[in-house]
């Protein structure tokens, strides 16, 4: 990926933390823009165990409290807000 198609990506998601946290629907705001085929049918929910995912993603993920939102999380796979 060119680093202009990274800053694109990178607004996109900083756009979109911003309307999940205005209160907008994750599991629509998923659906709509996610390119994560095993979690965007579905909201965005995605079930995993520990030791399942990359160390960035899962030590976010582990550190959330109940329908609380992540920051920007960014992995070799990508971009990621986790509710």
């Amino acid at each position: 990926m060119s680093d202009e198609e990274k800053k694109a990506k990178r607004k996109q998601i900083d756009d979109l933390l911003k309307r999940a946290r205005d209160g907008e629907d994750f599991a629509k705001l998923a659906k709509e823009f996610s390119e994560d085929p095993g979690s965007k049918d579905k909201g965005g929910e995605y079930t995993f165990s520990r030791g399942r995912m990359v160390p960035e993603f899962e030590a976010a993920a582990f550190s959330l409290k109940t329908n609380q939102i992540s920051d920007v999380v960014t992995t070799p796979f990508g971009y990621h807000i986790i509710k």
